[in-house]
Order: structure tokens, then sequence, then C-alpha cells
């Protein structure tokens, strides 16, 4: 007789999610040597598609949230909350007053996590002006915490701007290196230090001793080592100056 044939709708989530996750494989067709490729959309955002073996891929876009989704019409929770200040800032001539809840904030803070690890991976890419933005924006997020948010909010973000300044540090430096202006990479390695530098201090004042060890221990000393490193590399010519080590 005949075989019984199965409505679509009646299927279950999980059969109809592998099914789509299989059609994407079949599409993206495994390239052994490129496993790592940056697609564009019909709408001109890029996607960067990592595929390590033929079963296996994930994706993440360049801009906007790491996962692609748009919030209330805007390309992340970040430019819905930017626009939100800037709507109250419009209202009341200043940003006294703006508050948002802790669900909110927490929604913020996850994205922001997501940012991290898409930066993180660029850094891996030498992909600079991606890592660049992601940390100009995380670095925000931490100012926005520590303006509006109440005190142990803020510092559930605010812990992380050591590491967040490090690595916008290097992102800027990186592209100065990349436009062979040399004295410009040298002064954002500076200005990097001093701002970490001036961090540590604001934790001191804060009582948060944790945040400011682990700074001035690794992310710190990180960017003393990475301005070494580019010296000895032959990419940065050493220039005499106060050991940066003496503004913490």
């Amino acid at each position: 007789g005949d075989q019984p044939t199965v409505a679509k709708n009646s299927r279950s989530r999980p059969d109809l999610a592998i099914e789509a996750l299989d059609g994407a494989l079949a599409v993206l067709e495994y390239d052994e040597d490129n496993q790592i490729r940056v697609l564009t959309r019909d709408d001109g955002r890029e996607v960067v598609v990592v595929q390590a073996n033929s079963f296996n891929v994930s994706r993440l876009y360049v801009t906007g949230r790491p996962d692609g989704r748009r919030v209330e019409g805007h390309d992340s929770y970040f430019d819905l909350v930017r626009a939100k200040v800037r709507a109250h800032k419009e209202e009341h001539g200043a940003d006294v007053g703006f508050v948002m809840d802790e669900e909110a904030w927490g929604l913020l803070f996850v994205e922001s996590y997501d940012r991290y690890l898409r930066y993180l991976f660029f850094s891996g890419l030498d992909r600079w002006a991606d890592v660049k933005r992601d940390t100009d924006e995380n670095l925000m997020v931490c100012a926005w915490a520590m303006r509006y948010a109440d005190e142990e909010t803020a510092w559930r973000v605010y812990q992380y701007k050591g590491y967040i300044l490090m690595m916008n540090a290097i992102a800027r430096a990186e592209l100065a290196l990349e436009d062979e202006d040399e004295p410009l990479a040298d002064r954002e390695i500076a200005r990097g230090i001093d701002r970490i530098g001036a961090f540590c201090r604001e934790c001191v004042l804060a009582d948060q001793n944790d945040a400011e060890q682990l700074t001035r221990e690794h992310y710190l000393a990180n960017m003393l080592k990475y301005r070494d490193e580019l010296i000895t590399d032959g990419r940065l010519e050493e220039a005499s100056r106060e050991d940066p080590r003496n503004i913490v």
C-alpha cells in the first residue's frame, strides 16, 4: 500500500531545525583550504562563517549583534540604549535622570559579552578595525553603567574595563602600524598604558582590589610586553621615555 506521508506542520521542531542545518551545510560546501570565509548578505551585512570540518559550522555577524538579531528596529541592544540616552538628552536638555531597570542592564551586559567573544575572535584574524569598534562600544557600555546604574550593577561590567582598554589600545596601535605610522602606534600604546593605570587608581578608590590586582598584574603588564615585542620584532623603534610602570 501507499507509504504514509508526514505533514510538515506536524513535524517536531528538532527535526525541522536539523533539516535546516543539514541544508545550510550542503549549501556552504566545506572547503578544507578555506575554513574561515566572509560572506555578504543581500542587505550588505558581512557574516564570518567558520567551518573547521564537513559537519560543523559557526557564524557571526561582523557588525551589530554577533547573532545578527535586530532589537526593536535597531542593529543591537547597544544601539537601542544609545538612542534612548539621546532621546532623554533631547527631551530634558541633559542625561541627568536617565535610568534603566535591572533586566535592561542584564540584556546590555549579555550582548557586551557576546561582543567580547567576537572581538577576541577577530583579534586572531588581525581584523583590527572590527576589534577597535567592538572595544569602543564595550567601553561605552562601561561608561553608561558607571553613570546611570547603581554601583553594584555597574561593577558587574566595569571590572573588565582594564582588559577592554588593553585590547582597544592594541587595536589602535595595530591600525597605526598598518598605515606605517610608527609615531601614532607608539602614542596609542602610551595612551593605553596611561588609561589602564588610571583605571587601576579608580579600582583602588572604589575598594575593588581584585580588579585592580588583575588589571595591574596582567593587562598593564601585557601592554608593556606587547610594546617590547614590537620593538624586538622591528615593527616599532625604541624611544627613550620614563618607564611607564611608574604611573600606577
